[in-house]
């Protein structure tokens, strides 16, 4: 046996847990009284409670360690905000629900005013900002301006390939009658596509155009 529960203290604090050896005393002291404990069991009981200890300590660490970590949770939000700012891109349904409206109002019966297309644009994807999926857009000026720029993008290629749609309808290898041209631009132009009954406005609005062009 040991000489005093002194030595055994020392056994505990060699294997190196000497945060917990300081609660070992009293179970030390009380295995070491009369009748004492054999050396080899008094260990043992030893080792098997420094392990407890230290196991419960850990465990207060890991909860401190994770308790910070909620802590500064705030901190890491605010910061992976501006590094998304730094990166904010259009997703690609919002590029298409762009390209949908500008060729939608482009082809309206009553559109005439193609280089102003952008400033309806624009009005309407704010007045409907949540069906579109552009809440995350609006109340950023530096996002607004990402927004502005594709509208203008997207307008100028809408409006030169409608220009080129109705010129390829007149002249060329591609000439269809004014039903015809009609129908099929509808497809390609109108939300919806034609419908069952395509609007007569429609129909004067393509004579207009091709009139323009011839």
């Amino acid at each position: 046996m040991w000489r005093s529960y002194e030595g055994l203290l020392r056994y505990a604090q060699v294997v190196y847990w000497h945060t917990a050896s300081r609660s070992l005393i009293p179970a030390i002291q009380l295995g070491s009284s009369e009748p004492a404990l054999s050396r080899s069991d008094l260990a043992t009981r030893t080792y098997m409670l420094a392990t407890i200890y230290w196991s419960h300590i850990e465990r207060e660490k890991q909860a401190s360690a994770a308790k910070n970590e909620v802590n500064n949770l705030p901190g890491l939000f605010a910061d992976l905000r501006i590094r998304l700012k730094d990166g904010f891109q259009l997703t690609k349904e919002q590029k298409e629900n762009i390209r949908c409206i500008a060729q939608d109002l482009i082809y309206k019966p009553t559109q005439f005013t193609f280089k102003a297309l952008f400033i309806e644009v624009d009005k309407t994807i704010r007045d409907n900002k949540d069906q579109l999926n552009m809440t995350n857009i609006f109340f950023s000026p530096a996002r607004e301006k990402v927004l502005t720029s594709h509208i203008r993008k997207t307008c100028s290629s809408v409006r030169n390939g409608f220009r080129q749609d109705v010129r390829d309808s007149v002249i060329g290898e591609k000439i269809r009658s004014l039903q015809e041209f009609t129908f099929h631009i509808s497809f390609k132009y109108k939300r919806g596509g034609p419908g069952e009954k395509l609007d007569i406005g429609y129909t004067i609005h393509n004579a207009l155009l091709v009139s323009i062009v011839i």
